[in-house]
């Protein structure tokens, strides 16, 4: 016998993509930065490891293809990270085979972020900046490797790196992308040359470092972000918050077990109406059923149903008015959900232009960013937003504004 609760939240999570060089690569090592952002994600994204190391933005280039085919389904992919640099930054009397000339690099960036828009539109773009270089810490490794009579040149040089991080911001600047700038951020600690295991690559520490970064970035992008539980901090428990949707029922929602197995004999009570088509969201869905589910009177549901309204955009615009009526939502993850599915549907969102800037002065600061966001994406087609976002640039919190700072950009002012 199945009970009404198999198939609820059944929803499996969504998928996030590292992809870089030996830093990526070793990202998923014990204590890595990577398999700390896969930790903060549980239950909401399955976070999939695309590091080869020694490769160049070069060789990325060239594979991209191959790795991320454009034919295969990729809207579950909820952000992207690039991190190259490290090799391109090699000298080049040293380390021909590796070097790429810095205006290269940046312009291997530009076409890597373009592919992504093009073939995972939905996904956000974080790129990481190529790390400093220690040179004493990079001697020592390069004499246990070539031995101690090794005496150099190396192969990295700590300006060079530099240099090329900052070709990296640009591109981020340029692409409208995330951007954490590891250069910057390790030299902040006065001790930055302990967080590289050999100079070049990350210590345990260092990868402490990195994963706090990557992921407090990811938290200020309203569709990423997951609010921990006041009591406890925690990040997967039923009073965290977060648009993203975990998969299976929170073990404090299960109300009880009659002996005929874990998951068919699960029900709560009452017993629950059948599946929302949202919480499934199941890909041939009907535009419908998720409206019918924007009025389900629980929060995540109607949630669900606005993010997977905005998936399927720019099809299923009869749902922008109701879209448009969710930024009224009671529930600010719903209002999140509305925003930022009505940016998706680009020009045909345009005569929702004034609800959006009406939504830059809601209460949650979560749900003002979402607004400039989707804004943003809307860019000229909301010029009528230019003053609004303007006066945003003061609002009190940083990620509103520069989430308006980078919706203006979007409109070329």
């Amino acid at each position: 016998v199945v009970s009404a609760m198999t198939g609820f939240f059944l929803n499996q999570p969504g998928r996030a993509i590292l992809f870089g060089d030996s830093i990526t690569q070793f990202g998923f090592a014990h204590g890595g930065w990577g398999a700390q952002v896969a930790d903060h994600f549980q239950r909401r994204l399955d976070v999939l490891n695309r590091g080869f190391s020694g490769y160049t933005t070069r060789w990325a280039l060239r594979s991209v293809e191959q790795v991320f085919p454009e034919k295969a389904n990729w809207d579950d992919v909820a952000f992207v990270t690039l991190f190259f640099g490290a090799n391109d930054a090699s000298l080049p009397l040293v380390g021909a085979r590796q070097h790429v000339p810095m205006d290269e690099y940046k312009e291997n960036l530009v076409q890597l972020c373009a592919y992504f828009k093009r073939v995972i539109p939905k996904a956000k773009l974080v790129l990481i900046t190529p790390p400093p270089v220690d040179p004493v810490g990079r001697m020592q490794w390069s004499k246990q490797r070539f031995g101690p009579a090794f005496a150099g040149p190396l192969q990295h040089d700590h300006e060079t790196a530099g240099r090329y991080a900052a070709r990296c911001r640009e591109v981020a600047s340029e692409v409208g992308a995330e951007c954490v700038d590891l250069w910057t951020i390790l030299q902040s600690h006065a001790d930055w040359a302990s967080l590289l295991s050999d100079g070049l690559h990350l210590s345990e520490s260092g990868n402490g470092v990195v994963g706090k970064a990557v992921v407090a970035k990811l938290q200020t992008v309203a569709t990423l972000e997951i609010k921990p539980c006041s009591a406890t901090g925690s990040l997967c428990n039923s009073s965290t918050r977060s648009a993203l949707a975990q998969c299976l029922p929170w073990h404090d929602k299960i109300a009880d077990i009659d002996g005929r197995g874990p998951f068919t004999a699960v029900v709560e009570k009452p017993p629950p109406k059948p599946t929302p088509a949202a919480v499934l969201a199941t890909p041939n869905m009907s535009v419908e059923a998720l409206l019918k589910d924007l009025e389900d009177p629980l929060w995540y549901v109607r949630s669900a149903a606005a993010a997977s309204l905005g998936k399927r955009a720019p099809g299923g615009a009869e749902a922008l008015p109701r879209l448009v009526q969710a930024l009224q939502d009671p529930h600010e993850d719903v209002r999140c959900a509305a925003a930022d599915a009505i940016g998706m549907f680009t020009e045909l969102a345009t005569r929702a232009t004034p609800d959006l800037v009406t939504t830059l002065r809601d209460p949650e600061h979560v749900v003002r960013r979402a607004a400039a966001e989707a804004l943003g994406r809307l860019g000229l087609c909301a010029v009528a937003a230019v003053d609004p976002l303007i006066e945003t640039l003061q609002d009190p919190d940083t990620t509103v504004r520069g989430a308006a700072a980078d919706a203006l950009k979007k409109m070329g002012r």
